[in-house]
């Protein structure tokens, strides 16, 4: 049995023009009167059906409130076992007013709208139906649940939309409850097919906080075209003690009492320096691999670029080109003169002359 509900209208100059005809429209209104189960259509067994295909158009409330609309685009198969896709626009979804499907011993399926004990309204327009049983006046089985194995519910979020829309504008794929203006969620919730495909130009727009969050909760706001950044490469890494006993142009060294930990570097050619304390970094990675308990006590590393970095002269001068090292002066670089000491202890050169003292130049961070 195939019930298109349409019928044909001839165009001038040939072709012809589908019009709909005869397409089933119920509304119900109900108290809190004990609940209704009206069964409104049924998806013939699994490969039964030469078409199968049901278009359902329905909108339900709960409690009479209008924000509590609900306007469901519902399209069911069961040709080659049970299939849906729905989109959904408007108020919560509630489990006193919904469409949920049923699949028989013989693989049949039942469509109903279940409407609670409460205040509730649903309408229903089918659109379309091909080899579908569509009840015009569905029975009423009450509050009673309907038999077979429960296979659709669309107030349940195992089954969300394709997509749904609020009325405060956020949109949700895949989910009812978008957290942000634009929400993606994976459908079926274990499924590792990515969300999001884009075949185009995603445009993050400067001065609206356009931002990338990462999943650590870390974010970045500037991205890499691989040949037009300035500035240096860092690292985020933890510290020892207090993030605010460090500055930038500190010298870093590993802290050789717990692995992936650093710390402020206190001793003359020390091989386990790691970088210096970035000024201004321009790319900051991070280590997606190791936990990161503490993201406070982070600051970020430049191992590569130019960097400002405290260097002081209890070494002597230093003019520009000269090989750096830590200095016995805690957070200080200082130049390298004993050439037997230098592998594995350089810093970087310097850009800049240091006569006496201490302060802060530009070095060319390169470690040796």
């Amino acid at each position: 049995m195939r019930k298109l509900f349409l019928s044909a209208i001839h165009l001038v100059g040939g072709g012809s023009l589908s019009q709909a005809q005869d397409v089933v429209n119920q509304w119900f209104v109900y108290g809190p009167d004990g609940g209704h189960t009206l069964k409104i259509a049924t998806l013939p067994a699994s490969s039964a059906g030469t078409y199968d295909h049901l278009h359902l158009l329905t909108t339900i409330n709960f409690n009479d409130v209008a924000s509590n609309n609900l306007s469901l685009d519902l399209v069911f198969g069961n040709r080659n076992g049970f299939t849906y896709s729905y989109t959904a626009r408007g108020g919560p979804f509630y489990s006193l007013v919904k469409i949920a499907a049923y699949q028989n011993a013989d693989t049949s399926v039942d469509i109903y709208m279940i409407l609670g004990n409460n205040y509730v309204e649903g309408s229903y327009t089918i659109v379309e139906a091909e080899d579908e049983d569509v009840y015009s006046s569905p029975a009423d089985t009450g509050a009673a649940t309907p038999p077979g194995t429960l296979v659709f519910d669309s107030s349940n979020p195992t089954y969300p939309p394709t997509t749904y829309t609020g009325f405060n504008g956020s949109i949700g794929i895949g989910t009812t409850s978008p957290g942000a203006d634009l929400a993606a969620l994976p459908s079926p919730p274990s499924s590792t097919t990515p969300i999001l495909e884009v075949n185009g130009v995603i445009a993050l727009m400067q001065g609206k906080g356009g931002s990338v969050i990462f999943p650590d909760g870390t974010s970045q706001s500037t991205a890499w075209n691989g040949t037009t950044l300035g500035g240096d490469y860092a690292e985020a890494v933890d510290v020892l003690g207090d993030k605010k006993g460090y500055e930038s142009g500190d010298v870093i060294v590993i802290d050789p009492t717990a692995p992936g930990r650093f710390v402020k570097s206190d001793k003359a050619y020390s091989k386990l320096v790691a970088g210096v304390y970035s000024t201004k970094p321009r790319l900051v990675g991070r280590r997606t691999t190791a936990e990161r308990p503490n993201r406070e006590a982070e600051v970020p590393m430049a191992m590569m670029g130019i960097v400002p970095t405290k260097v002081c002269t209890e070494n002597g001068s230093v003019a520009p080109g000269d090989l750096l090292v830590s200095a016995k002066t805690a957070g200080y670089a200082m130049k390298g003169t004993d050439r037997k000491r230098l592998t594995g202890a350089v810093i970087g050169k310097a850009l800049a002359s240091m006569k006496s003292g201490s302060g802060v130049i530009e070095v060319l961070v390169s470690l040796q």
